[in-house]
């Protein structure tokens, strides 16, 4: 009983503010959006950044609708002050987000299941974010997949 109380609290507004005193917080991630690059109970660094200093292909953690979301960056339009955000397996585009809607991004993957994580940050995440319409057919055909394997069991 303790555990499912201390599951649902909100821990954004003391994330939020050590993010606000550049401190470095790791997150457990949840969901499928960002295979085959990172999944459900990944451990994630994140910190603050210069919104002027993110890159194409950057790993954003930004809030939505009191939610927090883990997506790539893949536009941004300058004129409008808008970002364009997708994870890595879906078809769509996200709707744009204000940069005050941005807390942070990815920095560092602490604990994952899958050898691929290690390049969802970093170097490579330019040609990802390029390569997005090829790859997230291929992963969502592979999420979906899984799902019948694991519905079956």
């Amino acid at each position: 009983m303790i555990n499912n109380e201390i599951s649902n609290i909100d821990f954004s507004p003391i994330l939020e503010e050590m993010l606000i005193q550049e401190k470095i917080v790791q997150i457990v991630l949840s969901g499928f959006s960002m295979f085959p690059f990172l999944v459900h109970n990944d451990i994630v660094q994140i910190k603050t950044i210069d919104i002027e200093n993110l890159k194409i292909g950057d790993v954003v953690v930004f809030k939505i609708d009191n939610k927090w979301v883990t997506h790539r960056l893949i536009k941004r339009n300058r004129k409008k002050n808008l970002f364009y955000t997708r994870g890595d397996s879906k078809l769509i585009k996200d709707n744009p987000i204000k940069p005050e809607q941005i807390k942070g991004t990815v920095t560092k993957i602490v604990k994952s299941r899958w050898k691929l994580a290690h390049f969802a940050i970093g170097n490579n995440r330019k040609f990802i974010a390029f390569c997005l319409p090829v790859i997230a057919p291929i992963t969502n055909f592979l999420i979906w997949v899984w799902t019948k394997i694991n519905h079956k069991n």
